[in-house]
């Protein structure tokens, strides 16, 4: 099946013709026909895996959903031509969320109930995914979003959601722990863009550099999408001797470069993100800028055979740049939807999973899954925490050079992301299935 086989939505109506109609099956013409079985219908045995991706292919996020669409393709393409799940064949469904809360829950429930979607891969948009929590428990539908925000694998998580990119907490506590941080000093003003991904890693950052002694000098909101960073970075405490900046790719550049119009020189951290999809000639702005990463843009600083597998599955060069085209990989992104595919693929196999009615299966078979580094996984090892559905990855801690590009420093052990459930006493899998 080639990649372009892949197609993000068709209804059945366009695939089944009125002929065919007339010789189905009542329950079978029908549900072909419009796309909504009839719930006596929902457990019968069908012949592939749908999984519907609430993606954010426009809008603000739209520079991370191109890839996440592109390798989806990629990695639906692969499995169907290895033989599928289980037997069966794959079928990937997309809905655009445009990077909106609302658009982005209500084409969750279109996937799940028009289409029949039996797992969800799940938007990157934080509070969209906070939104949807609540939406697959109600339809009993596996949600796997890469939404970053603490949160969404703790209090406002449940049964029904997993993840295995990183979150807020996570990159805090990897990278508070780095002793690169020295370099710092003690003063530290904190600049986040003021929704649930920027308000989390705020709550992560700030009690974990005041424990390691460093004073908060200055807590500054900045509204999304603000373009104007003067007035925001006219109230950072001029004795500060670090900034911490958490915001998107372009949204950082514009605010390091004017920075430099208020004269602001101290250091600046960033967070996972930064770096995505931006080219070097626009990065050369953010230099000296530290990053943490979960997978380099480089090829030299991870160069497996899953990883070069992967990059040319997506069209990716050793410099993480599309060939033929000036677009560069969203590198701590793109990974999640490949691995999650195939966490997926496994999940059902190891459940025996043959409908939907089997999901409860499939999420005890995802509960505490351990994931090697190969061709399934290829950013590394990890495994999902039984309690809060978080999994746990290994960090690289890089810097941005003066012509733009992203040199590793560090690698951080998975174990040094490791932190106590959140809320305490946290544990999904006491909740029913």
């Amino acid at each position: 099946m080639h990649v372009d086989d892949v197609r993000r939505e068709t209804t059945a109506s366009e695939r089944t013709s009125r002929r065919g109609f007339l010789r189905g099956t009542a329950i079978t013409a029908a549900a072909a026909a419009t796309g909504v079985w009839p719930r006596r219908a929902r457990s019968q045995e069908k012949n592939e895996v749908v999984i519907g991706f609430q993606n954010d292919l426009t809008g603000i996020l739209s520079i991370y959903g191109y890839w996440y669409d592109k390798t989806a393709k990629a990695v639906v393409a692969r499995i169907n031509n290895q033989g599928g799940i289980a037997g069966k064949k794959v079928r990937l469904v997309t809905e655009d969320t445009e990077s909106n809360v609302n658009i982005g829950i209500r084409k969750l429930r279109k996937l799940i109930e028009e289409d029949r979607a039996d797992v969800i891969l799940g938007s990157l948009h934080s509070g969209i995914a906070i939104g949807s929590a609540p939406v697959v428990q109600q339809l009993k539908t596996v949600y796997i979003p890469t939404a970053n925000a603490q949160s969404i694998t703790g209090k406002l998580g449940n049964r029904w959601v997993f993840r295995t990119i990183t979150n807020a907490e996570m990159i805090a506590q990897a990278t508070v722990s780095s002793d690169l941080l020295k370099e710092y000093g003690k003063r530290w003003a904190i600049l986040y863009a003021d929704y649930a991904w920027g308000q989390s890693h705020f709550e992560n950052w700030a009690p974990r550099l005041k424990k390691i002694g460093v004073e908060i000098t200055s807590t500054i909101p900045v509204p999304l999408q603000t373009s104007d960073f003067l007035p925001y970075l006219a109230k950072m405490d001029r004795n500060s001797t670090a900034m911490l900046a958490v915001f998107f790719a372009s949204d950082i550049i514009g605010l390091l470069k004017q920075r430099r119009d208020l004269g602001i020189t101290v250091p600046v951290m960033g967070v996972t993100g930064v770096t995505a999809a931006v080219a070097p000639d626009v990065l050369k702005d953010a230099a000296g800028t530290f990053v943490p990463e979960s997978l380099p843009r480089e090829l030299k600083y991870k160069d497996t055979p899953a990883i070069r597998e992967i990059r040319k599955a997506i069209g990716v060069d050793e410099h993480g740049k599309e060939v033929g085209s000036n677009r560069y990989l969203a590198d701590s992104y793109f990974w999640a939807t490949w691995e999650n595919v195939y966490m997926v693929k496994r999940g059902m196999e190891e459940a025996k999973w043959r409908t939907k009615a089997d999901n409860g299966k499939l999420v005890r078979a995802l509960e505490g899954m351990k994931m090697e580094e190969g061709m399934e996984f290829p950013q590394g090892p990890k495994e999902m925490r039984p309690q809060d559905h978080q999994a746990f990855l290994d960090f690289y801690l890089s810097r941005i050079n003066d012509k733009g590009g992203i040199d590793v420093l560090k690698k951080i052990d998975r174990h040094a992301s490791v932190y106590p459930v959140n809320p305490p006493g946290t544990d999904y899998t006491k909740e029913s299935v």
